[in-house]
């Protein structure tokens, strides 16, 4: 307390304090380098009214040496070269220069880019300056096109593409609505590694005529040139079902892989990036005195809850033969009947039906509503009877309006 600066603040601000930082140890490098050059040792005191440094230095020069001190690793740095040239010539021990340590590898998986056949994409391609766009859709020479467009397919079968591009940029002057030129000039940029002009060509081509078997093939070859996966599937398989070529094929089927790697990819990213399930137990209900497990339907039951909590019906579940009969009969209330004979199990029955339903209505044998699978009680009217003496005629009457059914025939 009480000093200029404290260590954590000269860390955290060390590039706006270096400059001054700097000029003190090279003030007190050339005070003490003065000394030295004038005497074979250091005075043990300087006078009293000699003053080497004003307070500010002072302060500096303390919070450079409780800077380094601190962080003696920056003796090693480029700027305080000088200073760690000087406390050598002194005798002095430098703290060994730490190895660059690399950063620990990212634990998240997905930050590394899946797998992709790369092949023939090009990633340093040249543009071209001089592209020739044409006038598509306009008036032009046919038959001049035609020529051209002839001579440099030429060209490019004996490997001239170059001079090949020269002839097509003429030829698209004279196209009008021809795809043929765009089509073979996409081919040309292809092969002369510039897949952005032979996506542009192609898509000319394709404007013109959309059944262009040649443009579909070779602006989906641009697009694999340029991993733009999806469109070249779509380029290349349209291309196949116009005209099958086994080149085609091996470059769609490149494509195909690398989008599925694609999909799978960014789907585990989105897998990892949504937070995981909470965990929830299912509910496997309350645990009776014996072990017996109630059913989740009957644990959140209120009344068997309270069932529960009497000493007679925990005691009787105790009993291996009522505890047997008692799941038989939550799993299936009609075996009620089946334990009703059992004096020791009717007994205990009884006692459940009076808690869980009052004691009457319901299933047979008083079942009640509480009890799961039991029917609710309630007094249902007597059920109506048909008079044995009414006849079909009668009711046929009846429903027709008629006095008697023999008016209906």
């Amino acid at each position: 307390p009480g000093r200029p600066c404290a260590v954590s603040s000269c860390f955290h601000s060390f590039q706006e304090q270096l400059p001054g930082l700097l000029r003190a140890l090279q003030l007190a490098f050339q005070v003490y380098s003065t000394l030295l050059l004038t005497s074979s040792s250091l005075p043990a005191a300087l006078p009293l009214d000699t003053a080497i440094m004003d307070s500010s230095q002072q302060a500096s020069l303390l919070a450079a040496v409780e800077l380094l001190q601190a962080q003696p690793q920056l003796l090693h740095t480029p700027e305080l070269a000088f200073f760690s040239e000087y406390l050598q010539s002194l005798g002095a021990n430098l703290p060994p220069k730490a190895s660059p340590t690399a950063e620990p590898a990212a634990e998240d998986e997905m930050s590394t880019a899946p797998d992709l056949d790369t092949t023939d994409v090009v990633l340093d391609e040249v543009t071209v300056a001089d592209y020739v766009a044409g006038n598509p859709g306009q008036a032009g020479d046919r038959e001049a096109c035609m020529g051209l467009a002839s001579s440099a397919r030429q060209l490019l079968n004996s490997g001239k593409v170059a001079d090949a591009i020269d002839l097509l940029n003429q030829a698209v002057l004279k196209a009008g609505d021809s795809a043929r030129p765009y089509a073979l000039r996409c081919q040309a940029y292809v092969l002369s590694h510039q897949p952005s002009a032979a996506i542009r060509d192609g898509t000319v081509a394709l404007d013109l005529n959309p059944d262009s078997g040649a443009a579909l093939k070779w602006r989906g070859r641009a697009y694999l040139m340029t991993q733009q996966w999806e469109l070249a599937v779509k380029d290349l398989a349209a291309a196949n079902q116009l005209d099958y070529n086994e080149d085609v094929s091996t470059w769609l089927k490149q494509c195909k892989a690398n989008v599925k790697a694609l999909t799978e990819h960014q789907r585990q990213r989105q897998q990892a990036s949504q937070p995981p399930p909470t965990a929830t137990a299912a509910p496997t209900g309350a645990t009776a005195p014996g072990g017996f497990k109630l059913p989740p339907n009957m644990a959140n039951n209120p009344m068997v809850a309270g069932l529960m909590q009497d000493p007679e019906v925990v005691t009787a579940l105790q009993d291996p033969e009522v505890m047997e009969a008692f799941q038989a009969i939550v799993a299936n209330p009609m075996s009620f009947f089946q334990y009703q004979s059992n004096p020791k199990v009717a007994a205990v029955t009884k006692k459940l039906m009076a808690k869980l339903g009052g004691g009457g209505g319901g299933m047979p044998g008083g079942m009640g509503a509480g009890f799961p699978g039991g029917m609710p009680a309630s007094s249902a009217p007597p059920p109506t009877t048909t008079p044995a003496a009414e006849t079909f005629s009668s009711r046929t009457a009846d429903r027709y309006g008629v006095d008697d059914a023999d008016e209906l025939d």
